[in-house]
């Protein structure tokens, strides 16, 4: 019998079980996917000849940005936060606009490299990467685009500045604007054919014309954080990253990284840092979780092209390009016969955590002496065991009309437990096991969840609205089937309102642990995706430095916001 690792523990075969796993569950997915498509292409094929994109692409050097010099003068002691926006249609993007006003009120202490280090600001200041997927590309989008910065203003007086309040309520209307009237109206739907009115509705409503170029000249000068839209190649199945940073600094190796993690001895996880830290400067392009951009893709060759004129609204459509009612967006690359058929970044990653975990990761494994934080907001569909979303569908094709995105929820529901369950062992075994240091237990990840919502007893009396939820089941039930669609009726809509409140509300001194001046940026926060593992030292206050009134203001917010949750008791 072969001699087992000395770690072999009953972590370690758990580890193994879901790597023996992951790669299977992937193939599958990607077959399943595949093979619908294959269907409804066939019955839709005069629509789908009209789904290549009137963008061309001419092949040569990438574009060279600004932002990326800035990048590499950043202070090496500064902690990398990013935020993460899933997919789920105006679902995530509403939920992302109340989380993101939210959090603005939010006072953490100013990292090490900053100025104000230990200082209180605003949290959103604190923010300098944002990934999303399909939906959730709306919300990273507008932010970035149209966010006004210095948001440490909203943490003074008893409101918000009003250019603040005046900004996040027109967030709030456009992230649920009738995207499905201005694509559709009364039009029969063609499956494949509105990519281009996307893009156009997307640049019509909030971007104006805004290029590559355009966001980068905000990304240098510190008015926007860095954006990376998550899209996928049809073609090669990999990740595709539409942004201004290089698609090599995403390069690592994560599933071999996490074994060597696992399986070093104690005492040794250092040395597999070394190690991987020392590869960090040759990207294997033949991993297949290292993402593609246009920098480098493959299409049937190696190519790259410029993409600084490429209009952001046609990167957020192509991010939310699911294939049954948007996509895919077919490119032509000019003088090449192929085409660059982009879809659905949720096909390969619907969280927006993978391309953060990786960039945040090479910069841990660079740096030894600090953490760094990701804020997964989750608006995806969560599992309904019960099925009383779809029960009440008469037709055979309802409930796919209903919900079209229902497909690719599923697809990340099943391989996030998956990706969840795989990194948690791993930061147990490497923190509890070998008391470990490595960088994967200094990436601390927070998840904000619709879902959350679990108060007692809810009413919503509004204008448009007026629904009454008299437990905590029926409370929990409508915030989990608030469906995927590209607009919500008014319930909907004051619903993701009253769950972005009480999401912010129950991680609020999470987030802001992270910061704490006393731990230097050295305290752990979670425990992996999401897990409140230590509040040992905490004070009962909550804030930094166990001030009361670091909360107080955010809590004062909250209630502003989600008046229901006081009335109801749940604040």
């Amino acid at each position: 019998m072969a001699e087992r690792p000395s770690a072999h523990t009953a972590h370690t075969i758990v580890y193994h079980t879901l790597r023996a796993r992951i790669p299977n569950l992937r193939r599958c997915l990607l077959t399943r996917a595949r093979r619908g498509a294959g269907v409804l292409f066939a019955i839709a094929v005069a629509a789908m000849l009209t789904a290549c994109s009137g963008y061309e692409f001419t092949p040569g050097a990438p574009s060279t940005y600004l932002s990326n010099t800035a990048v590499a003068d950043a202070p090496a002691s500064r902690p990398l936060v990013g935020v993460a926006i899933s997919g789920g249609g105006n679902r995530s993007a509403l939920f992302a606009s109340y989380v993101l006003e939210l959090l603005g009120s939010l006072p953490v202490a100013a990292p090490a490299g900053t100025d104000s280090a230990g200082q209180p600001i605003s949290f959103l200041d604190t923010v300098d990467h944002i990934s999303s997927v399909s939906g959730g590309s709306f919300a990273a989008s507008y932010f970035s685009m149209k966010g006004i910065g210095h948001y440490s203003e909203m943490l003074t007086g008893s409101t918000i500045p009003t250019p603040y309040a005046q900004f996040f309520d027109d967030f709030h209307q456009q992230m649920n604007f009738n995207w499905e009237a201005a694509l559709f109206g009364f039009k029969i739907v063609m499956l494949g054919s509105n990519a281009d009115g996307l893009a156009r509705a997307i640049d019509t409503q909030y971007l104006h014309g805004a290029t590559f170029a355009d966001l980068d000249k905000r990304e240098a000068s510190g008015a926007s954080p860095y954006l990376i839209l998550n899209a996928t190649h049809y073609d090669t199945g990999r990740r595709f990253v539409m942004t201004t940073i290089p698609s090599a600094a995403f390069c690592l190796n994560t599933e071999k990284f996490l074994l060597d993690v696992v399986y070093a001895p104690t005492g040794q996880t250092e040395h597999v840092d070394d190690m991987h830290e020392a590869q960090l400067s040759k990207c294997d392009r033949s991993d297949a979780l290292t993402p593609e951009g246009f920098d480098n893709f493959w299409n049937p060759r190696q190519q790259s092209v410029p993409s600084a004129d490429m209009p952001l609204a046609r990167a957020v459509a192509t991010s939310g390009a699911f294939p049954l009612v948007v996509g895919p967006i077919a490119y032509r690359v000019s003088g090449d016969h192929e085409l660059l058929h982009l879809i659905d970044g949720g096909v390969a990653d619907n969280s927006g955590i993978e391309s953060l975990s990786q960039l945040f990761l090479r910069d841990l494994l660079k740096t030894r002496s600090h953490r760094d934080l990701i804020i997964s907001l989750d608006a995806s569909l969560p599992f309904n065991a019960y099925g009383a979303t779809i029960a009440g569908d008469k037709s055979p094709l309802s409930a796919f009309i209903d919900d079209p995105t229902r497909v690719s929820d599923i697809q990340e529901v099943r391989a996030s437990l998956y990706r969840q369950d795989l990194w948690n062992v791993t930061t147990y075994a490497a923190r509890t096991m070998k008391r470990s240091s490595s960088a994967i237990t200094r990436l601390d990840i927070v998840g904000l969840k619709p879902d959350d919502l679990n108060v007692s007893s809810l009413r919503i009396d509004t204008p448009e609205c007026h629904a009454h939820y008299d437990d905590k089941k029926a409370v929990t039930t409508a915030a989990r089937d608030i469906p995927t669609r590209y607009h919500l009726d008014a319930c909907d809509a004051q619903l993701v309102r009253i769950a972005a409140c009480w999401s912010v509300h129950q991680h609020a001194q999470q987030i802001q642990q992270f910061f704490d001046a006393r731990a230097g940026n050295g305290r752990r926060t979670s425990g992996g995706y999401g897990q409140d593992e230590e509040t040992s030292g905490r004070n009962a206050d909550g804030g930094p430095n166990g001030d009361r009134a670091s909360t107080g203001m955010l809590e004062s917010r909250i209630k502003q916001m989600c008046p229901e949750l006081v009335a109801d008791h749940a604040l």
